[in-house]
C-alpha cells in the first residue's frame, strides 16, 4: 500500500511536469512559427538586395564605359591640342617681340570706310594662345556632344 501510494505521488508530479511541458511545447511553436516567417522575410529582403544590386550594378557599368570614353575624347582632344598650344605660344611670343619693336606710323588710307578692321580677328590676335587654344578644344568637345 505504501508502495501505490508512492506511485501515485510520482504519477501527479510526473503529471503536472508533462502538462508544464504540453503548454511549453505550444508556446516553443508559437516561437518556431514566428522565426519561420522572419526568415521568409529576410529571404526575400535578400533577394529584393539581389536584383536592386544587379539593376544599380548595370548602371554603374553602364555610366563607368561611358566615363571612360569622354575620358578617352578628353585625352585625344588634348594630344591634338598640345601642338597648337606650343604654335600659338611660338606665334604669341613672335607677335609680342613685333609689338615691343618701333613700328612707323602708318600713312592714312584714302579708303571712304574707316574702321573696318575685323573686331574678332582684332580681339583674337590680343588674345592670349593658352586661352585660345582652351576656347578652341571647349567648342570641339561641345561640338563632338552635339553630333551624338
Amino acid at each position: 500500500m505504501l508502495l501505490l501510494v508512492a506511485a501515485i505521488g510520482v504519477a501527479i508530479v510526473l503529471n503536472r511536469r508533462l502538462a508544464a511541458f504540453r503548454a511549453a511545447k505550444a508556446e516553443f511553436e508559437q516561437v518556431i512559427e514566428r522565426f519561420n516567417t522572419a526568415a521568409a522575410r529576410a529571404e526575400a529582403g535578400v533577394n529584393a538586395l539581389k536584383l536592386t544590386g544587379e539593376v544599380t550594378g548595370g548602371a554603374l557599368q553602364q555610366t563607368v564605359a561611358r566615363a571612360q570614353s569622354l575620358r578617352d575624347e578628353l585625352s585625344f582632344l588634348t594630344e591634338r591640342a598640345e601642338p597648337m598650344v606650343d604654335r600659338l605660344t611660338t606665334a604669341h611670343r613672335a607677335a609680342s617681340a613685333r609689338a615691343a619693336a618701333p613700328v612707323p606710323a602708318p600713312a592714312a588710307k584714302p579708303s571712304g570706310r574707316a574702321g573696318n578692321a575685323d573686331p574678332v580677328r582684332r580681339i583674337r590676335s590680343s588674345e592670349n594662345p593658352v586661352l585660345f587654344a582652351l576656347r578652341y578644344i571647349f567648342m570641339a568637345v561641345i561640338n563632338l556632344r552635339i553630333r551624338r
